[in-house]
This record gives structure tokens, sequence and C-alpha cells, in this order.
């Protein structure tokens, strides 16, 4: 059996390789890697990452007050090398299209109550890389 943590990652993964995501791969992005992408990524691409700042589980609200939840952040990350942040934000905005508020589907036991973006931020990267890092964090509550 998977951890919440892992369900979510493979519903993210899932859905990022089905035609869902082909927006984001026309919008540019090379490839999704989970925690560091390797030496030879090719920009702009996608990396994607579960803070260690989880939350504790909390007892559900409502219909669902006898579920348990897991709150999960997730930060997705564009890198680009272009001057222009463009691109990036095209990308990242492909991804908010696909994600935000998406129904992904878990594995058993999990079920996910809800996903949405909680915040963006544009950086530009060290003046010797010369391009740009747009981070998106996502929170996933997902019961159990």
């Amino acid at each position: 059996m998977s951890t919440s943590t892992q369900a979510i990652l493979a519903a993210i993964k899932t859905r990022y390789d089905s035609s869902t995501g082909n927006a984001i791969r026309t919008a540019g992005a090379t490839g999704f890697y989970f925690g560091r992408a390797p030496d030879s990524a090719t920009y702009p691409f996608l990396v994607g990452n579960v803070p260690a700042s989880l939350s504790e589980p909390t007892v559900g609200q409502g219909t669902t007050a006898g579920g348990i939840y897991n709150d999960i952040s997730f930060d997705v990350s564009v890198y680009d090398d272009r001057r222009s942040p463009n691109r990036a934000l095209s990308i990242i905005g492909e991804w908010h299209t696909a994600f935000n508020f998406a129904d992904l589907s878990l594995a058993s036991p999990y079920n996910l109550v809800m996903g949405y973006k909680t915040q963006d931020a544009l950086v530009m990267e060290e003046p010797e890389q010369k391009g740009w890092h747009v981070v998106a964090t996502y929170a996933y509550n997902i019961a159990e």
C-alpha cells in the first residue's frame, strides 16, 4: 500500500503524462521531474517537490465529519533559460489550467477532497544562469 503522498505524486504524474498535459508540453515544457532535473535536462522543464512542512492529519468537517484528511503541499517549478519570463509564465499558466481544482484519481484507499493553487512566485535565476524560475504551490486534501 502506498502513502497519501505517494498516491498524490502518482496521480499528478499520470495527469501530466496524459492528453491533459499536452497544452503544458505545447507551451514548451520538455520534461517533468520529481525532486531534481537531471543535468541533461533541456530548458524549459518542470520539477515537482513535496516540501518538508506537511501538516498533521485533520478530522473532516460537514458530510465527511468522520473522515481523516491528510493535507499535502506540492510545489511545481518551471525553469527556463530565456531572458524573457513569458515562456515560463505560459507553461505555469497551462499547468494551472490542467491542475487547479482538477479531479485527480488516487489509488485506494485515498480519495481527493480538494486540490488548489495557493500561491505563485516568479524569481530571476542567478545572473550566470540568465533565466527564470516560476514556482506554484498547491494544497491537496486527501481523505483516507
